[in-house]
């Protein structure tokens, strides 16, 4: 079922995998909502992880019969999101350990592939030190098509100079996943923002794992 390439690189999506920003996000759009009259709960909102700027508005604009325009929306929910995200932005429980022990200590190669959109990947980087973990940062700006297109993550390893047979996608949504999938990497699910039974039901040749710890665990014999 996996192979056992060595390995040179490991790519990252960014919120619900190295960063514990999905709820942060449903916060905002709770916020939002209300100012529209509209409780919503974060299950109602969980259909939208994952998913770019493109993709997110329409949909959410048609779920919850908003009466107003795509970029006053833009403007109030980023608004909300910047001012949780700056006293709450935090990395997924385990990452900076497995960074440094595994990903350091190993001189394998990181790239982090978003579908959050640049204007808001640039506040994360005043929040917190991600540039620290990552030397290619690829954003919907950057490719001609987002998540869940391979383009994303195609062109991350071209800028790492690695082959897909060697690299290791990390991924925490459907749209995530069907992106690396389709990239022909090797692809595995953390599941900090959907169950292990959803994940699997979606996608049988993929490893699942609940912690960063297990990943090491796992990674050891390849690098």
């Amino acid at each position: 079922m996996y192979n056992t390439s060595k390995i040179h690189a490991i790519i990252f999506d960014m919120d619900g995998t190295v960063l514990e920003s999905e709820g942060l996000f449903t916060l905002a759009e709770q916020r939002l909502l209300r100012d529209y009259g509209v409780d919503a709960d974060p299950d109602a909102l969980s259909v939208f992880l994952g998913m770019s700027e493109d993709d997110f508005y329409p949909q959410f604009i048609k779920k919850f019969k908003i009466n107003d325009d795509i970029e006053s929306l833009k403007h109030k929910l980023k608004n909300y999101l910047f001012i949780i995200m700056k006293s709450h932005l935090k990395y997924i429980a385990g990452f900076e350990h497995f960074y440094n022990s595994i990903i350091k200590k190993n001189h394998l190669k990181t790239a982090l592939v978003t579908n959050t959109s640049r204007d808001i990947v640039m506040k994360v980087r005043e929040f917190i030190n991600i540039d620290s973990y990552f030397s290619v940062i690829i954003t919907p700006t950057d490719t001609s098509n987002p998540k869940p297109s391979p383009v994303p993550y195609s062109y991350a390893m071209r800028e790492l100079a690695v082959d897909p047979s060697n690299t290791i996608i990390i991924e925490d949504s459907i749209v995530g996943i069907q992106s690396a999938l389709a990239s022909k990497a090797e692809v595995w699910g953390i599941t900090s923002t959907m169950s292990r039974e959803d994940m699997a039901s979606f996608a049988d040749n993929i490893h699942i794992f609940d912690y960063y710890t297990e990943i090491s665990k796992f990674l050891e014999k390849r690098v």
